[in-house]
């Protein structure tokens, strides 16, 4: 991770290491600090710690995130991410992408980061 992304660092707790850093998916967007959770053979768990995630006017809900606001980067248990990828190469440059979409999605009101909406209620398989 520090090879790739020397701008994050990097606090471990027993079996769980937390990255934390900034992104900036395009030049001309705001620049996020974002924190990446991984417990060792889970699911890496993303959240924009700043600036704060906002509803757009006129919806209800923000798009594609998980309770707390968790980002809806993959669905897990179809082996889009799995413990053996680098999280460096993928749940990076996804959080990133999210990021941009949810720009376009503030500007224009559709979610074009295909995907599915993640259903609501904490029983989604591989998040807490």
């Amino acid at each position: 991770m520090k090879l790739v992304w020397p701008q994050f660092s990097m606090s471990c707790s027993g079996k769980n290491i937390r990255w934390v850093g900034p992104l900036q998916p395009t030049p001309v967007s705001a620049t996020y600090r974002v924190s990446v959770t991984y417990e060792v053979g889970g699911w890496p768990e993303v959240n924009v710690l700043e600036p704060a995630l906002t509803i757009r006017p006129g919806a209800d809900k923000l798009e594609h995130v998980y309770s707390g606001n968790r980002l809806c980067l993959y669905k897990p248990g179809e082996n889009q991410w799995t413990p053996a990828c680098a999280i460096s190469d993928t749940t990076i440059p996804w959080t990133s992408l999210w990021l941009y979409f949810y720009e376009v999605w503030h500007a224009t009101g559709e979610w074009l980061g295909g995907g599915k909406h993640p259903p609501a209620g904490p029983k989604t398989p591989g998040i807490k």
